[in-house]
């Protein structure tokens, strides 16, 4: 179940809530509060009653009343002195590995009457009564910015044998459209190329309030729909006078975009590589990130001194598990050959290393070996880092004498090798736009999802990955748009399992282009096995504006 706290420096009287189980009444309860005092909120009105707070984090509070609704009171260490005994109005605080034995307090595994509040990325044990009964929930505690005035958190069953990672669960194809760990359930974050600028948009995840069995959160706050927002300006052009610096070349302008969310910044940049538009050398990629001040500049990427150019296909991002902090990882067409390079993020600098062929289209063979095949180029790719740590990449090839179709690749041991990903019903091919990948934690291991446009509208394929064989199938139509919805053509996909609940939902964000007109975005939900779409998508009751692909 997802809450949002609210600090007290901000006016919204919906920033605590309260746990209690109606069998005890209100007699005993908790509240939970979100302190910071260096909130944004706090800075500016320095009347603020958090400005006194050691630290920030979850304040849980414990509350115990008396039968004439005044706090209980509990024998301190001196009997002689009744000033110190204390009373039932306390912090369960972290006990931080200095736990000091209250009287009368009958569970160890919080501080009663501490004061270190429960920090981001952390997880409490099961809240207990005073008796020292479980109350069968625990909570996770999201990670949050220094200046913070939110705080998510999720309280759950504490029997469940999940960590806080896994229970907020998400998974993001390498396109322009991420799970990010910002908000209730985390926010779904968008990037778009629009008349020469890179605009970002967001939309809250709606939270699942109510109550675990055991016991039931009481708020007068409203639950947020799922509303997008924007746009904010990620990357303006490059401006005469710009001159060839952070901006990259004067009269360029961003194309494409894939966004993840990375582990550098607190709670974690959004970081994008860019593909700006062509010099004299063809395209070019970028990178653009947003901190705590908003979003740089796109500054091109820089292998040994030189640019990345000759791009001839959108870019896909990641960050691996490769090292300590994790490498970036990009793979991209570029012409003939498409071309992998990565970002060694635990070096000064963090120097950018590549091209590393994946594959080289203009040689009759594979790495001019074995059989002859048919001419092909790659002209879009979509690529994931498996729970088994191998990164696969799936590649839109289009035939040079007409047509296209899918091939995927796996990086092993032994370098990079093409795999399987025909279904029972063949090759997966005559497609209208790119793929776009994700591992979700569908079954056990966690099934890999594919969505692409083809004929007649939206396709998902998926791969057992628990099967022997590691067998992909469908398709399954997600939306027949040649009868019914939104009519055109199906050219631009990405897709996430959203973090709402252990479990989350496929979404989907496409773009069409109609027989006339301007084109547009749809979204689409699966919950469940049903699709459910809506469009055109709009951010603060105006449409999103999106430019056409050819």
């Amino acid at each position: 179940m997802p809450i949002r706290l609210v600090a007290p420096g901000v006016p919204d009287a919906t920033g605590a809530r309260i746990l209690y189980s109606p069998s005890r009444g209100s007699s005993e309860y908790f509240i939970l509060e979100f302190r910071n005092p260096s909130q944004a909120a706090s800075l500016q009105d320095l009347a603020s009653y958090d400005t006194g707070v050691g630290g920030a984090g979850l304040a849980i509070w414990h509350i115990i009343l008396q039968s004439d609704g005044r706090p209980s009171h509990f024998p301190g260490p001196y009997p002689n002195d009744p000033g110190r005994d204390w009373i039932g109005v306390y912090l369960d605080s972290d006990p931080a590995g200095k736990f000091t034995s209250r009287p009368g307090q009958n569970y160890t595994d919080f501080q009663a009457g501490g004061t270190t509040l429960w920090a981001g990325s952390t997880v409490t044990p099961a809240l207990r009564w005073f008796d020292g009964s479980s109350t069968g929930v625990r909570i996770a505690v999201a990670d949050f910015a220094p200046d913070a005035d939110v705080l998510d958190i999720r309280i759950f069953d504490a029997s469940d044998d999940i960590n806080a990672t896994r229970f907020w669960y998400s998974a993001s194809s390498s396109q322009n459209l991420t799970v990010s760990s910002y908000g209730v359930a985390g926010n779904l974050e968008l990037l778009l190329s629009v008349d020469g600028q890179l605009q970002h948009y967001w939309r809250e995840s709606e939270p699942e309030l109510g109550g675990t069995g055991t016991i039931t959160v009481r708020s007068a706050a409203t639950p947020p729909r799922r509303r997008w927002h924007g746009p904010i300006l990620a990357a303006p052009p490059a401006l005469p006078g710009a001159g060839d610096h952070s901006r990259g070349i004067v009269g360029t302008k961003p194309l494409a975009a894939s966004l993840i969310q990375s582990r550098f910044g607190k709670p974690g940049n959004l970081e994008a590589i860019v593909r700006m538009s062509g010099t004299l050398a063809g395209d070019w990629l970028a990178h653009t990130v947003r901190g705590p001040g908003g979003w740089s500049s796109p500054a091109p990427i820089l292998v040994n001194g030189s640019r990345i150019q000759g791009v001839t296909g959108d870019p896909a991002l990641l960050q691996s598990a490769f090292g300590t902090t994790g490498n970036f990882e990009i793979v991209v067409p570029a012409g003939k050959r498409l071309l992998h390079f990565f970002r060694d993020n635990d070096t000064p600098g963090y120097p950018w290393h590549g091209p590393f062929v994946i594959d080289d289209y203009s040689l009759a063979a594979p790495s001019g070996l074995g059989p002859q095949r048919a001419p092909v180029t790659p002209v879009a790719v979509s690529l994931v880092q498996t729970s088994t740590g191998e990164l696969e990449v799936i590649v839109l090839l289009d035939l040079d004498l007409g047509g296209n179709r899918l091939s995927m690749f796996k990086r092993g041991q032994m370098g990079w090798a093409e795999t399987n990903i025909a279904t029972d019903k063949g090759v997966i091919r005559d497609l209208t736009g790119n793929p776009a990948l994700l591992q979700s934690n569908f079954g056990q291991i966690g099934n890999l999802e594919l969505i692409i446009p083809g004929a007649p509208g939206l396709l998902h394929y998926w791969r057992d990955n628990d099967a022997l064989g590691r067998p992909w199938y469908g398709p399954v139509v997600v939306l027949d748009n040649s009868r019914t919805g939104p009519q055109g053509t199906f050219r631009h996909v990405a897709v996430v399992q959203n973090g709402v609940r252990r479990t989350g939902d496929l979404e989907v964000v496409a773009q069409i282009t109609p027989p006339s007109g301007e084109s547009f975005l749809v979204a689409l939900i699966r919950t469940g096995s049903k699709w459910k779409a809506s469009w055109p998508l709009a951010a603060d009751g105006a449409r999103i504006k999106v430019n056409a692909i050819e």
